[in-house]
């Protein structure tokens, strides 16, 4: 009895070390100032809305940043069911409920979290770091590569 005692508590100990080993590698929100580039393509036309424009901005996550006023963007963002999503970005309309598009989809090349998950996860569980770079697609078909 005292042996599987010992190897319950044992295997609780390296559980609870296993968490909070990975809990420590996960990107922590970064406060102040920032400059990210925001980069809109409009691939469906072929044409480049915004082309790697630097933003400052004290927001947490790109939710945050896209509910801000910037200068030559507009952004209309909806509640969903489990989270906030992109309706329009400077006049490109995104469907989300057709399975034909056209949607809006967005990727960093150097975010840590998108780099960690293998994708940007929702706009509000995206931190954001200085120098991040955000590309919003316009599509109507795309895949996870």
């Amino acid at each position: 009895m005292r042996k599987k005692i010992v190897i319950a508590l044992l295997l609780l100990v390296a559980v609870l070390s296993s968490y909070f080993y990975l809990k420590s590698l996960s990107p922590k929100v970064e406060d102040g100032t920032k400059t990210i580039y925001v980069t809109i393509i409009d691939e469906i036309a072929g044409v480049t809305l915004i082309d790697k424009r630097p933003y400052e901005t004290t927001a947490l996550t790109l939710g945050q940043f896209l509910d801000e006023s910037h200068d030559g963007m507009s952004v209309t963002i909806s509640e969903g069911t489990f989270a906030r999503s992109i309706d329009e970005i400077n006049g490109l309309y995104s469907d989300l409920y057709s399975s034909t598009g056209p949607w809006i989809v967005y990727e960093s090349p150097n975010n840590q979290a998108c780099a960690l998950s293998g994708f940007c996860d929702a706009i509000d569980e995206v931190p954001i770091y200085d120098q991040d770079h955000f590309i919003f697609k316009y599509v109507d078909s795309f895949s996870f590569e």
